[in-house]
């Protein structure tokens, strides 16, 4: 049952051959998983044959009823959001779109919002706190600490987020190496790898900041406890 819900096949009739293709890999990936429960992970020749024969089932192509493979799909390992079927070819739906968040019993709550919830999460009044990809957004901290900056990716279930400062280009190489991972390469040097991920779990309250056309501050928008030093600076420059 986890597994069709992380796919989100949605079976609106009975009877829909490539819903029953997505579906019958799903099961087959659960049972081979379930061969692994007590392997043990000590034994790197049991479970590099274990990984192969995942890898194997997981990236062999989907068979039509015509003996056919079906184009376009994609089984992952992590971070499954979802398939979208369209004339009978499946397609994996892209990943972040953003988050909303709300605030209950002086906590923060987040729901990712991805290709497969957005069109819900639009029709949806709820006055919730929305933040898009590539916003300029800052988590405050109890200590009047924040984090932030452009934001480019989050995990709802892990309450990490990356950040890319907007004050240079988006390609990985030209960001500043406090937001990036650094990796080693195979001649041991250093090169900037990806954005970095950070926690927010402990955050208590979100500052999104509204620019103008020129990047200048026009307003900001805010949830939960936002009184920081942040606040302060962005206060003082709308009024300026």
């Amino acid at each position: 049952g986890g597994i069709r819900k992380l796919l989100k096949v949605v079976l609106t009739k009975g009877g829909i051959i490539i819903c029953e293709i997505v579906c019958e890999r799903a099961y087959d990936i659960v049972e081979l998983l379930g061969k692994f429960v007590g392997l043990d992970t000590k034994n790197k020749e049991a479970t590099g044959e274990a990984k192969t024969e995942l890898d194997n089932v997981i990236h062999s192509p989907l068979i039509d009823n015509n003996g056919n493979a079906i184009r376009k799909v994609k089984f992952y390992q992590t971070n499954l959001t979802g398939f979208e079927i369209r004339g009978g070819i499946a397609t994996k739906e892209k990943t972040f779109i953003g988050f909303k968040a709300v605030l209950e019993n002086n906590a923060l709550r987040y729901e990712r919002i991805d290709v497969s919830n957005f069109q819900q999460i639009q029709k949806q009044n709820d006055n919730s706190f929305k933040v898009y990809k590539n916003d300029l957004v800052f988590f405050i901290y109890p200590n009047g600490s924040f984090r932030g900056g452009k934001i480019v990716s989050f995990l709802e279930d892990r309450k990490i987020a990356a950040f890319q400062n907007s004050r240079f280009p988006s390609a990985i190489k030209m960001q500043p190496e406090s937001f990036c991972i650094m990796k080693k390469t195979k001649d041991g040097k250093l090169e900037k790898g990806s954005s970095k991920q950070q926690s927010v779990n402990s955050a208590i309250g979100i500052i999104k900041l509204n620019l103008d056309i020129l990047g200048n501050l026009k307003s900001y928008q805010a949830i939960g406890s936002v009184k920081s030093e942040l606040l302060d600076a962005i206060k003082s420059s709308i009024k300026g």
